[in-house]
């Protein structure tokens, strides 16, 4: 029996595409006849199976392109969060200073001053 190698990127698509699988399977709820087959077929292979994805999931995590990209992917989701928590500080104190009579009749002057001078009325 030949060992199962998985490299690179591959590990994380057959990961997703199996949990898909999964979570389709279970909410469809068809039973298909070859399940136990394919079941005992994934049990009589485990170890072997076991064994390549252990030994991609190394390959994937200590690679430098993996480091990389969750720092990336970190960078990314943090900045968003940032953007979003800080959007809605701006929001909210831009309401609370527009309640202040005197503040938005001075920001409607202001307002109003710029328009007319960039369109040259």
């Amino acid at each position: 029996m030949s060992d199962i190698v998985i490299k690179g990127d591959a590990i994380e698509a057959i990961m997703a595409a199996a949990a898909i699988k999964v979570f389709k399977d279970k909410i469809e709820g068809w039973q298909t006849p070859l399940g136990p087959i394919i079941e005992d077929a994934f049990k009589l292979h485990s170890e072997a199976i076991r064994k390549a994805v252990y030994t991609a999931t190394a390959e994937c995590v200590n690679s430098p392109d993996f480091a990389k990209q969750l720092v990336h992917q970190l960078n990314h989701k943090l900045a968003n969060l940032v953007i979003n928590k800080c959007s809605g500080l701006v929001e909210k104190s831009f309401n609370n200073l527009m309640r202040d009579e005197v503040l938005r009749t001075r920001l409607q002057t202001a307002v109003i001053e710029i328009i007319e001078k960039e369109s040259g009325a």
